[in-house]
């Protein structure tokens, strides 16, 4: 009988191990989840409530934004256990219980960080040639990016070419920052309540508790809404490209 106590004794401890384990590596994902999208609404600040539907207007909206993220890596084996068990009944096979879908979520925000990067590495150049030309008085680091640029101030100093790929990439980070925005957004409200529902609840006692991020934050509530969508006719005029085509293209396999 002493045997058989000190093995309960054992198992015991080692399941409490275990779920001690799993709960610091999910935590562990929600913090990196919940860096990248203070990350990505502090990049939407700078041009929330800007945009008309203009993609002329809408490239010289967005000024030069200076930020210092890096890529984030997540260790992903380290949640394996949420993956649903074949032939388990009591398991439901919840959204964020795709492991895929969370590396997608992570690895679509690296590109869309590498994409802010690239746009401000085309944005000076154009916009200072143009700036010129028009005799504004604001400098490129103006915050104030809301008049309308037309097209012939940029058809006498820049190749429409050159202006095209400063278009196109500035749609390409408004698009995905919303998408991602919301992904991670949905992600910090679900993903706990799907690792709670996994978790035997009596074991809790033994550990502090999944995180979990409540949003009291009128004004966040607004920004994480998506931004005015461009007028895909102008654009696809522009970029030489069908509008389906396009759309597709920005929505990254999301919609």
């Amino acid at each position: 009988m002493g045997a058989g106590v000190a093995y309960c004794t054992v198992w015991y401890q080692e399941r409490i191990q275990i779920y001690k384990k799993n709960i610091d590596a999910c935590n562990r994902i929600l913090l990196s989840a919940d860096e990248a999208i203070s990350e990505l609404i502090s990049l939407k600040h700078n041009y929330h409530g800007k945009l008309s539907n203009n993609p002329f207007q809408r490239a010289t909206a967005i000024p030069y934004i200076v930020f210092s993220s890096k890529p984030i890596s997540v260790n992903l084996p380290d949640i394996s256990f949420i993956v649903p068990q074949m032939g388990n009944s009591n398991n439901s096979i919840y959204k964020w219980s795709q492991i895929p879908r969370i590396r997608n979520m992570f690895n679509n925000y690296n590109f869309l960080i590498d994409a802010w990067n690239k746009r401000n590495e085309i944005y000076h150049p154009i916009l200072e040639k143009i700036r010129r030309n028009t005799q504004t008085e604001k400098s490129p680091e103006s915050n104030d990016r809301s008049r309308l640029i037309t097209n012939d101030d940029v058809y006498e100093v820049i190749d429409i070419s050159e202006f095209a790929r400063l278009i196109d990439l500035t749609e390409t980070v408004i698009k995905l920052t919303d998408i991602i925005i919301a992904e991670l957004n949905d992600f910090l409200i679900n993903f706990p309540d799907m690792i709670d529902k996994m978790i035997i609840t009596k074991r809790k006692k033994h550990h502090a508790s999944i995180f979990r991020f409540i949003n009291e934050n009128n004004k966040r509530e607004e920004i994480i809404k998506h931004s005015l969508e461009v007028d895909f006719t102008i654009l696809s005029n522009l970029l030489e490209e069908p509008v389906d085509s396009i759309k597709n293209r920005y929505n990254a396999g999301y919609e």
